[in-house]
């Protein structure tokens, strides 16, 4: 540990290698060492052996220690063993490479972003002294904390909501087909027996009437059985993601006249229901991206499973994307890359987009079995 001494004559080889004697250096000492308290963050100047020479107030009053106790003492001292040994390798590497270093740390419950500087000779052939500032970056960090579980409960809710939507499309869905779809299939048959009763004893208008009330009553049922399949695939219940998939992807192929393959097999054992949804949902969601705005001939549809990892991937041939992700959602008139995102992160899963103009865009979803 070095002494007041020692430091009073490292600081006048100083002064005499730069060929100044001290009076003429006080002014500027007294202005350095004013600049350097001036800043909030904690400064030290130290030797290379980790003799600290000179210390702000920012770190006189994080360490609550006066600086005359400071000065002369090792840096390392400063620290617990274990923190010591590792700040010791850090200041190596500096002096060794002649590089300034960057890490956070943490002190009293305090988080500090930390640099540790060499100061090197005129000729920067070796490093004469080091610098180490620290600021204090813990208001940021808890806001940091507070806006990433703003984010977790508000995803946490969407999560909750999709699953309440989920739950309402499969309540609808039955009582459309036990109730609406029962009925309607009753008065069809009631109409059809009473049209082969009593077409010989009707005039024509009144027979005229009962066809045009049986093919009503048709395209109600086939709007049912249409509604019916948005809000909950039949297919995807009774035969899991890979057959909704393929399902949905033949619908949508013969409306708009895009090829679409899907390509995989049903992932065994099968997945999660709340999963299976989400993911025929991102797949429902990018398919009408890509007839809607892409401008596609083609598109592909893949489904991965593993034992560690389930990944869904689609792609296509469009114009892909000009814009981020963001504003692509708000200038063609939907968030639909944005929900497929949220989707993913709900499930714990990650989401990437791959796009460049004139090259298509390709959406993969990843979650870890």
């Amino acid at each position: 540990m070095g002494s007041n001494a020692s430091i009073h004559a490292f600081e006048q080889s100083k002064l005499d290698a730069v060929g100044s004697s001290p009076p003429s250096l006080a002014g500027e000492e007294y202005v350095a060492r004013t600049l350097l308290n001036a800043t909030t963050d904690g400064a030290l100047l130290f030797t290379p052996e980790g003799t600290i020479l000179a210390v702000n107030y920012a770190v006189i009053r994080d360490l609550k220690r006066p600086r005359s106790d400071l000065l002369g003492t090792l840096l390392f001292d400063l620290y617990p063993s274990d923190v010591a040994a590792v700040r010791r390798a850090q200041v190596a590497t500096v002096i060794s490479t002649k590089q300034a270093v960057h890490f956070e740390s943490i002190r009293d419950s305090s988080c500090y972003e930390t640099r540790i500087t060499p100061i090197t000779s005129e000729d920067g052939s070796e490093v004469e002294l080091v610098a180490l500032f620290a600021h204090n970056i813990t208001a940021r960090k808890d806001a940091e904390r507070e806006l990433q579980n703003s984010r977790d409960e508000l995803r946490l809710l969407s999560s909750q909501l999709e699953r309440s939507r989920e739950d309402e499309r499969r309540r609808l869905a039955r009582e459309l087909h036990d109730s609406i779809g029962q009925s309607l299939t009753a008065i069809g048959i009631n109409l059809g027996a009473i049209k082969e009763r009593l077409t010989p004893c009707l005039d024509e208008a009144v027979v005229d009437h009962l066809e045009d009330a049986l093919c009503l009553v048709q395209r109600m049922t086939r709007d049912i059985r249409s509604i019916n399949a948005g809000l909950r695939s039949p297919v995807l219940a009774d035969y899991g993601l890979a057959a909704a998939l393929r399902h949905h992807a033949s619908q949508i192929a013969s409306r708009s006249g895009v090829d679409i393959q899907v390509i995989g097999q049903e992932p065994c054992p099968r997945l999660p229901r709340h999963w299976e949804e989400n993911l025929f949902r991102i797949a429902q969601e990018a398919l009408t991206n890509v007839v809607k705005h892409a401008q596609a001939t083609w598109a592909r549809v893949e489904i991965e499973s593993t034992e560690k990892f389930v990944r869904l991937t689609i792609e296509d041939n469009g114009e892909g994307l000009r814009t981020p992700i963001g504003e692509a959602a708000q200038r063609k008139g939907g968030w639909g890359l944005i929900i497929i995102r949220e989707r993913a992160i709900s499930m714990g899963g990650k989401c990437q987009v791959k796009s460049l103009p004139e090259c298509g865009t390709q959406v993969t979803v990843e979650l870890q079995r």
